[in-house]
C-alpha cells in the first residue's frame, strides 16, 4: 500500500496522521509542543512520533509518497524554509534539510489555515462547491 503524512505544527500540539492514497485518517498521533524551545527539540519529537506511527501501523518508509506540512506562519515551500512562526521561535528554519535526514520524501510546506482550508475543499465540507469561505 501506499500512504501520505500530515504534519500540523502547532503552538500547542504536533499532530501527525497516517492517510491513504484515498483520503482516509488511518492513525493520528498528537503530542504537546509548548515545551519545545529548540527547532531540535521539535525534529526528535517529531522523529520518535514517526518512528512510532509507522511501526504500530506496520508502514515501511517506502510506502509513504509524500508529506505534506502546515505551520502557524509563513513558509518558502520552494525552498523548504519555515520563514517564521506567530507562536513558536523558528525564523528561517531549513524544515525540509533537516526532515530529509530522518526520512526521504517529497515534503511540503504550508501556512497551516490554507492547508485547513484546501483539505475541506476537496475533501470535507467543502468539497463540489465553487466558493468557500473558512474561519480558524
Amino acid at each position: 500500500m501506499s500512504y501520505y503524512l500530515g504534519l500540523d505544527i502547532g503552538g500547542s500540539n504536533l499532530k501527525l496522521g497516517l492517510v491513504s492514497e484515498a483520503g482516509s485518517l488511518i492513525a493520528l498521533q498528537e503530542r504537546k509542543s509548548g515545551e519545545l524551545a529548540t527547532e531540535e527539540q521539535l525534529m526528535a519529537k517529531i522523529d520518535a512520533m514517526l518512528i512510532k506511527l509507522m511501526a504500530e501501523q506496520n508502514v515501511l518508509a517506502d510506502e509513504i509518497l509524500a508529506m505534506g506540512v502546515g505551520v502557524p506562519g509563513y513558509v518558502d515551500n520552494d525552498k523548504g524554509v519555515i520563514l517564521n512562526t506567530n507562536n513558536l521561535s523558528f525564523y528561517n528554519y531549513p524544515f525540509r534539510d533537516k526532515f530529509s535526514q530522518l526520512a526521504d520524501v517529497p515534503i511540503f510546506l504550508g501556512n497551516d489555515a490554507n492547508f485547513a482550508a484546501l483539505t475541506e475543499s476537496r475533501m470535507g465540507a467543502g468539497r463540489g462547491y465553487k466558493n468557500q469561505v473558512m474561519l480558524t
